[in-house]
Parts: structure tokens; C-alpha cells; sequence
């Protein structure tokens, strides 16, 4: 596909970790994200040890080992950069995978439960902007935790300029008070392409059961958006509990 220069794409998926089927899940999760040809995606509930994203930004570059697809992203591979949750659950993860420049890395720190956010600069043919990965606490009875982390990502957000993507599980509809206070700032881009957020993004599908989101900053040009990672393998398998989503995009000049 013909991209211009400030046009990129951008996806975000929960992986499940290594949860139950993983090593047919991983083949199938290569073979999509090739397929994709995103430019960078947001990754959460990865395992850090062994590093999956690191193993996944491996094997999705050419000539990508577990890819039964030709690699059609140039000739750039993929680069991982991830972060670790605060304590005890330091076992899991989050990460970025991007064949772009990457400038600058920042952990934010959202509060209770270890929770953390990854800020990636990323460079687009001499612009920048700022890929936020993202995973929110979970649970019913969390949503003052999720509130106060969405809190902390605006702040960081202004006080960081310039144009920003947020993609991740944030575990809450799009009613909940976190998504409320984000999207009073940030837009989604499932909502500016189609008017609304996708019936589910959950495996099995679910109706009405919506937890991840990209969204962007002024200074961004919303192309297109859907659902990603959302065909079943030749078993049957799905790449994950969660459905993944892919936006098209474009840094506006001057942004």
C-alpha cells in the first residue's frame, strides 16, 4: 500500500500472555500482523521473560521465520521497546513493536495494582509523536483506579506537546468515567471513522463489551479504522482473548 510520507498505521492488542494455546496463537499472530503492515503497535499482557515482544519484533521481520506471508514493510524490521508492571506482577508487560525511529522512551507510572503507561517518540519522516501503550487495572470495582490513571495520562500528555496516540486495553466501556475524561480531550478513532465503537472487542465476541481504544490528539488526521486480529487460525484458535484494532492515520503539518 502507498502511504505518504506522514501516513502511518497503528494497531494495539492484548496478547494474553502465554495463556492457552500460545504456541499456535504466536504463529497466527505473526502471520496477521504481516499481513497488517502496521507501522507500530501497542502490546499488553506480555510475558518479560522470556521477552515476548522481543521474540514477536523478531519474527514479524524479514525474513520473519514464522511468517508464511512475503513481507511487504520495506526493508526496516521491527524494533521492541517494552516495561515491566511495578511489583509483584513484574512478570507482565507491556511494549511497543515499530519498524519507526524511536527518540525517546518514557515509563509512566498510573498508580495501584503496578500499572504503568509507555510513552514511545516515534519519528515519521522528520515529525514526531507520541505512541502511549496502555493497560488499565481491571475489575468491576476499579474504576476510581482507572479514572486516576487516566488522570495521570493527560497530564502527561500536555505537559509532553505535541500530537499523541493512546492505544491499549483500558478495561472500561466507552460510559465509563475514565474513556469519558479521555475522549473529552482525545478521539477515538473507531468513532470518527464508523460513528461508534466497535459491538465488541473481546474473543468470543461479546455485544456491547468494548475495552480497547485507540485514540488520538489534535494534529492527527484520522484515515481509517477497524477491527485487527480478528480471523481464527486453520484450527480454529484466535490470536488472543481480545480482538485487536488498526487505525490509519496522518500527522497534520506543523503538528
Amino acid at each position: 500500500m502507498d502511504r505518504t510520507q506522514s501516513e502511518i498505521k497503528v494497531s494495539t492488542l492484548n496478547v494474553h500472555g502465554r495463556g492457552p494455546g500460545w504456541r499456535a496463537r504466536r504463529v497466527e499472530l505473526v502471520r496477521q500482523l504481516v499481513a497488517l503492515d502496521v507501522d507500530a503497535i501497542s502490546l499488553q499482557e506480555l510475558r518479560t521473560w522470556p521477552s515476548q515482544g522481543a521474540w514477536l519484533a523478531r519474527a514479524s521481520s524479514p525474513p520473519g521465520p514464522l511468517s508464511t506471508r512475503p513481507w511487504r514493510g520495506g526493508a526496516r524490521a521491527y524494533t521492541f521497546v517494552g516495561a515491566r508492571k511495578r511489583g509483584l506482577r513484574g512478570y507482565e508487560g507491556i511494549g511497543v513493536v515499530t519498524r519507526l525511529p524511536v527518540l525517546e522512551r518514557e515509563i509512566v507510572p498510573l498508580g495501584a495494582g503496578g500499572r504503568v503507561a509507555l510513552r514511545c517518540r516515534l519519528d515519521v519522516g522528520g515529525t514526531a509523536f507520541d505512541l502511549y501503550s496502555v493497560h488499565f487495572q481491571h475489575g468491576s470495582m476499579t474504576g476510581d483506579i482507572r479514572l486516576r490513571g487516566a488522570e495521570r495520562l493527560l497530564t502527561t500528555i500536555e505537559a509532553r506537546g505535541g500530537p499523541a496516540v493512546v492505544a491499549g486495553d483500558l478495561n472500561g466501556p466507552p460510559e465509563s468515567r475514565a474513556l469519558q475524561l479521555l475522549t473529552g480531550t482525545l478521539r477515538s478513532t473507531q468513532v470518527v471513522v464508523h460513528g461508534m465503537e466497535p459491538a465488541s472487542t473481546v474473543a468470543p465476541v461479546e455485544r456491547g463489551t468494548v475495552l480497547d481504544y485507540i485514540l488520538v490528539s489534535d494534529g492527527i488526521e484520522v484515515l481509517g479504522a477497524g477491527l485487527a486480529f480478528d480471523e481464527p487460525g486453520p484450527g480454529g484458535e484466535m490470536v488472543s482473548d481480545h480482538l485487536g484494532l488498526v487505525s490509519r492515520i496522518r500527522l497534520l503539518p506543523g503538528s
